[in-house]
């Protein structure tokens, strides 16, 4: 019993901590933390303070425009960044604490971006601007097309199977996949540049599994089983003997600006572990 007691002590330490800690962001990429603290507490009042935050910073930064741009001081720019940072939060933040608002709002972001996106390969552009109502940025940027995908698929996984918000998600998140499905390498991964069918970069790769593996529990097709075995399989190649998933894209510059750079990050060691815990029990 003592084990377990400084177990949960030590748990709800570090969950304070981390409450905390957020409020003391600036920026709206916090948001992303905070859906992680949503997702692995209880203790939602306990934490509401620090949610509440975030959520008023992310309508601080809106100011008075509908949607939510990247920083203050892009307020005509809507980077693909934000569907993944900051609208799963927005659906767990309302579910969690009624606030339909919240879940609006993400469902706007998510509508608005889907309006610009490629209508042949339904891959979203880096950004759009919305005064001129024009695309900025390439459409086939990996790692820019799975931050749509994590906004739309974690927002579909939170939200109610009546919810129509819900029924829009899983149209697009099948749209997208069978979109993208020719472009995965024999190897397993998707390129940097997913068009171009290059090397495999880790970043791409783990965002498209959780794409294909979203729609492996929709719709328990063998052939996505197969596709995100093979994504799987090219991180294992990439996975270091300290357990370290490399070949990850450096930080973006900007627009039309990517990193030459592959290496190490939390981003995609985190989001494997989930790739690999979610599939593990597609189907049960």
């Amino acid at each position: 019993m003592g084990i377990y007691a400084d177990r949960e002590k030590i748990s709800n330490q570090l969950i304070a901590q981390i409450s905390a800690s957020i409020m003391r962001v600036k920026h709206v990429d916090v948001a992303m933390l905070a859906y992680a603290l949503l997702n692995i507490t209880d203790q939602k009042d306990d934490i509401k303070k620090s949610m509440d935050y975030v959520y008023t910073l992310i309508l601080e930064t809106m100011q008075n425009n509908e949607t939510i741009p990247y920083r203050k001081g892009l307020e005509d720019l809507r980077y693909v960044d934000t569907i993944g940072l900051v609208c799963p939060f927005l659906v767990k933040y309302g579910i969690t604490y009624s606030c339909e608002n919240a879940i609006n709002l993400a469902e706007k972001q998510i509508e608005e971006f889907y309006g610009f996106l490629h209508p042949q390969t339904k891959t979203p552009p880096h950004a759009y601007n919305i005064v001129q109502k024009t695309p900025l940025g390439v459409y086939d940027w990996g790692r820019g097309i799975g931050w749509y995908i994590l906004g739309i698929t974690e927002c579909y996984i939170n939200l109610p199977e009546d919810c129509g918000f819900k029924k829009s998600l899983k149209t697009k998140i099948l749209e997208l996949a069978g979109a993208l499905e020719s472009y995965q390498l024999e190897s397993g991964g998707f390129s940097s540049s997913i068009f171009n069918k290059t090397e495999a970069e880790s970043s791409a790769t783990v965002l498209c599994g959780l794409l294909y593996d979203q729609c492996c529990s929709i719709t328990m097709d063998e052939k996505y089983q197969v596709m995100v075995n093979g994504v799987i399989g090219q991180l294992m190649k990439y996975t270091q003997r300290d357990g370290s998933v490399d070949l990850c894209q450096g930080d973006t510059k900007g627009l039309g600006n990517y990193s030459v750079n592959l290496g190490y990050m939390p981003f995609v060691q985190g989001l494997t572990i989930l790739l690999y815990h979610r599939h593990r029990n597609c189907g049960k």
